[in-house]
């Protein structure tokens, strides 16, 4: 897409067509301007879904309160245990119970945060779903008019 838009902007800039009047290769230039911008649009929310700058609690308020998923979280391992020793103590000194609850706390914020980030990265495609069809639009329209004007 991004190649698509550079190699017919880069014809628009390159000099007036002696076939086409101004006013529609600043049209079309300004389509294919939207549709960079568009494109551009789509990977900064695609590439915020795989780095997302506040952890799952504080992206989910009702996570907040949750006990730590030791064991089953990686960031709640990391930041309560400090050694392999201390890891072993607390998966040997983990109860049935315990077990559960901490699996359970990190399917809970697993499957929230999949949820979040499949709603973001759907929107991100959708962006870049409009920059094609703007893409689109403003190369067929161009073509066109070149193609009556020389006609």
């Amino acid at each position: 897409m991004s190649a698509g838009n550079a190699v017919v902007l880069a014809r628009l800039l390159a000099g007036p067509d002696d076939r086409v009047e101004t006013w529609p290769t600043v049209l079309f230039g300004a389509g294919l301007l939207t549709s960079i911008g568009l494109v551009v649009l789509s990977l900064i929310r695609a590439t915020g879904v795989l780095v997302t700058p506040r952890a799952s609690r504080e992206t989910f308020t009702d996570a907040r309160d949750l006990p730590p998923g030791l064991v089953f979280n990686d960031s709640d391992t990391v930041r309560e245990l400090r050694t392999f020793d201390d890891f072993k103590a607390v998966v040997r000194a983990q109860d049935y119970p315990a077990m559960l609850e901490a699996a359970q706390v990190e399917l809970w914020i697993g499957i929230r945060q999949h949820r979040h980030r499949y709603q973001r990265l759907r929107a991100a495609a959708q962006v870049l779903r409009w920059a094609a069809v703007v893409f689109l639009v403003s190369l067929a329209g161009y073509v066109v008019t070149v193609l009556v004007e020389t006609a």
